[in-house]
């Protein structure tokens, strides 16, 4: 029977490939760790092209893989050998060599192995060889990657995905390390990091960077831990992050890193609650008015801030306070209903504005800048029909959709019919030196071009009101406006003209002229081929 399962793990379908290899994991007999570890530089997986399926191919590796870890203790010794497997070679739809595909299995199995007690230690001199091993080929990846050609893309696919197969060998390599804790392994994990090439993928470096964090940690080399951390933390795992057991030295990172960019900020924030310090209150209020995506979502600044103590002690904080808290509350209807929650948060954002009065303008105002809610911003701005509000207004309409820029010209319209006389001669001149018919980002075409069949925003009313309070107050656009028109003097002799115009320049021969085009040209892409 074991032959008869053997000889079917060899050859024939996936299917029956994987059966074979499901029936040897319950056998668990050591004669067949080769033909298992072999499956993984196999080429033949399928019979017929047009049967190749991944997910059976997953499936059969995933059983001989459970195989493998079934066996336990006798597995062990082959599974080291098989690190320092090497073979290069091409298959056909298949995206990593055998090379990888063996190593990672190897060290995969070996981890599963020591998490589940089965294996007390292992030898570190293997694993740091394949981390070495993974640096060389990442190694000989780059240098390689600026000479390929575009005809040869498929290469750079292949190199991308030897990249991150690589990335995921490595993480584990630091992990079983870590869980080996042998002193001479730990000094040439130090020597790889010093030159170690980073992952592609950002999961697979965020991962890798966390392990080989905890290790330095372990070692008590804390400074050059701290760097890892702060690289590898995500919102997912901020909670968990060593950086909020690490004191003063951990909460002056993550403050830093509440004005980095894309999504540390809302890690930080989160790992800012686990620690609770006090001290962090006065760094989260000022990210909260220059970071975008802070107050979004499930208002993860606000239940910190109340979670370490704050309550809003002005007018302007108890009403960015209660915008906050009104798309909050406003999420339930958004799950119910796509199509509701913008009126039941207008309506309580309206009373928000009857509460809080001008108060509301500088949290509107953030909002603005940060794109936070524009629609319901700039209808809020409208209603409060403050002037102050002009200049932003005017400064944030570029870009904008047709929708979008309608709604900032309305609202604009509004402020300057209802308080145009208190609004500062540098918004008005901003409003005034509107174009007639305003560019959205929706009347472009694909070359970036204006597109002259598509709509666009009228705001030649803007401009006359603007207009009209200039005049009435003597101004005129674009001089300095602490000084008024000065009255024009009848007496004053007009210059004189010269009477002698210049003549102009002789124009080249047409055989003269070069033409320099826009761009260079390109070649259609199948002269690459």
């Amino acid at each position: 029977m074991l032959e008869q399962l053997t000889k079917q793990l060899r050859t024939g379908s996936l299917d029956n490939r994987a059966t074979a290899a499901k029936e040897l994991a319950q056998l668990r007999d050591p004669r067949t760790i080769p033909d298992l570890i072999a499956c993984f530089s196999d080429d033949d997986y399928s019979h017929s092209i047009h049967d190749f399926r991944h997910s059976d191919l997953r499936e059969f590796l995933r059983h001989a893989h459970e195989a493998l870890v079934a066996i336990g203790q006798p597995a062990v010794k082959p599974l080291l050998a098989a690190l320092s497997h090497k073979d290069d070679r091409e298959r056909p739809y298949i995206d990593c060599t055998p090379t990888e595909s063996v190593r990672f299995h190897a060290i995969h199995a070996l981890q599963r192995l020591l998490a589940a007690g089965v294996v007390q230690s292992l030898p570190s001199k293997p694993i740091c060889q394949l981390l070495f091993d993974s640096y060389q080929a990442d190694l000989m990846y780059l240098e390689s990657r600026e000479h390929l050609k575009p005809g040869k893309a498929y290469l750079k696919d292949r190199n991308r995905s030897m990249r991150y197969h690589h990335g995921l060998i490595c993480k584990m390599a630091v992990e079983v390390l870590r869980a080996v804790h042998d002193p001479e392994a730990n000094k040439a994990i130090v020597a790889w990091l010093d030159r170690r090439i980073v992952p592609d993928d950002a999961g697979i470096q965020d991962a890798l960077e966390h392990e080989l964090g905890c290790l330095l940690l372990e070692m008590g080399d804390e400074a050059r831990a701290i760097p890892l951390f702060v690289r590898s933390i995500h919102p997912k795992t901020a909670a968990q992050s060593p950086l909020t057991k690490m004191g003063s030295t951990g909460f002056d990172a993550l403050v830093g890193l509440l004005q980095s960019k894309m999504y540390k900020p809302e890690a930080a924030v989160i790992a800012l609650g686990v620690m609770a310090d006090p001290r962090a209150v006065e760094p989260l209020l000022v990210a909260a008015r220059t970071q975008y995506g802070l107050i979004g979502g499930d208002n993860k600044l606000i239940d910190t801030l109340e979670k370490l103590g704050w309550t809003p002690t002005s007018d302007e904080d108890r009403a960015w306070l209660a915008f906050c808290r009104a798309k909050q509350v406003s999420r339930k209807p958004l799950e119910a209903n796509p199509y509701t929650w913008p009126a039941t948060c207008e309506k309580e954002w309206d009373a928000i504005l009857a509460d809080a009065g001008t108060a509301a303008l500088n949290p509107l105002l953030t909002f603005l800048r940060l794109y936070y809610e524009p629609m319901l911003v700039v209808d809020a701005l409208r209603k409060l029909g403050d002037a102050r509000a002009l200049g932003p207004l005017v400064e944030a309409i570029n870009g904008r959709t047709n929708d979008m820029a309608g709604r900032f010209i309305w609202a604009i319209e509004t402020i300057l019919e209802r308080a145009a006389s208190t609004a500062t001669p540098n918004d008005l001149a901003l409003c005034a030196g509107l174009h007639s018919v305003v560019r959205t980002s929706s009347c472009l075409d694909e070359d970036n071009h204006v597109d002259t069949n598509s709509e666009a925003v009228d705001c030649s009313k803007v401009i006359d009101l603007a207009r009209q309070e200039l005049n009435r107050r003597g101004l005129r656009e674009g001089l300095d406006y602490q000084i008024p028109i000065p009255k024009v003097d009848s007496q004053v002799p007009k210059p004189k003209v010269d009477s002698q115009v210049p003549k102009p320049k002789p124009v080249p021969p047409v055989a003269e002229l070069t033409v320099t085009p826009m761009r260079a040209s390109r070649k259609p892409w199948w002269k690459f081929w």
